[in-house]
């Protein structure tokens, strides 16, 4: 039997966890083991994705589209650094998935805790899992910058054969598609996360709607910081050569807090238990 929703829960439930200050503390938590995972997953996207002919390029295109400009701005001379002073190849970038599932063992561990306060998994199968949501983010990522480059692909084409030849139209469309692909990817990766990570059994219906939340807003929330940053902030004046480390560290809080408001929205519409 469909359980029915019940909203004064629902409200109960979410005004007493953002009250308790609980959601900032464990935003920063997750916040942290991202930034050891960005880089190594930027890393080793070049690395599996240049066996595909996908260039580095079109990899920093979607970095740029997604953060902040001096945010990318130090994201890529790290990653430059990186590869001007070794050779990157697949298998020397396998360990990079131990730094990648480091985030994605906090994921685990805060997403169960929020449905059975205390984590009950024993070591080994965690780390396997977090092993395991490493390799299926790295492909979801993989896949949506491979929907991107074809994308843009066929659309030149179809620019083409129509004569079409604005740039600023084509600078739109290319964004959409961005938009489009991101939003559908995260949607799935963040549902299979919020259903799997729980110690207990939870179907994709029991938590689309949190996805859905989740996506849809990290989208809309870090254009809008994207905008804000780029044109209005004076964070330069108080942190100088630093803005950009600044500017990273709250995209990925901001990332991070939007994440585990979509696993608290899922757990309130679970209802009592």
């Amino acid at each position: 039997m469909k359980r029915s929703f019940d909203r004064k829960y629902f409200f109960y439930y979410m005004s007493r966890i953002i009250k308790s200050g609980r959601l900032p503390a464990q935003a920063s938590q997750l916040a942290y083991s991202f930034i050891l995972s960005f880089i190594p997953l930027v890393m080793m996207l070049i690395a599996f994705l240049g066996r595909f002919a996908i260039v580095q390029d079109e990899i920093y295109a979607v970095l740029e589209f997604m953060l902040p400009y001096d945010a990318y701005t130090l994201v890529e001379g790290i990653i430059n650094e990186i590869l001007t002073s070794r050779t990157l190849g697949l298998v020397s970038s396998i360990p990079f998935i131990y730094f990648i599932s480091h985030a994605t063992r906090g994921v685990i561990r805060i997403t169960d805790s929020v449905y059975s306060e205390t984590t009950r998994r024993g070591g080994l199968r965690l780390y396997i899992m977090s092993v395991v949501y490493a390799v299926i983010l790295l492909l979801s990522l993989a896949v949506l910058l491979v929907m991107v480059v074809f994308g843009e692909i066929i659309l030149y084409h179809i620019f083409e054969q129509l004569s079409l030849s604005n740039e600023d139209a084509w600078i739109n469309i290319t964004n959409i598609l961005r938009f489009i692909s991101a939003f559908f990817i995260l949607w799935g990766f963040l549902s299979v996360v919020y259903a799997a990570s729980p110690n207990l059994k939870l179907r994709l219906r029991d938590v689309y709607i949190g996805s859905f939340f989740s996506s849809v807003a990290w989208i809309f929330i870090s254009w809008i910081f994207g905008i804000y940053v780029n044109n209005f902030s004076g964070y330069g004046i108080l942190f100088g050569s630093l803005g950009g480390i600044f500017i990273l560290l709250v995209w990925l809080y901001i990332s991070s807090y939007i994440m585990l408001l979509g696993v608290y929205i899922n757990r309130a519409l679970k209802g009592k238990e």
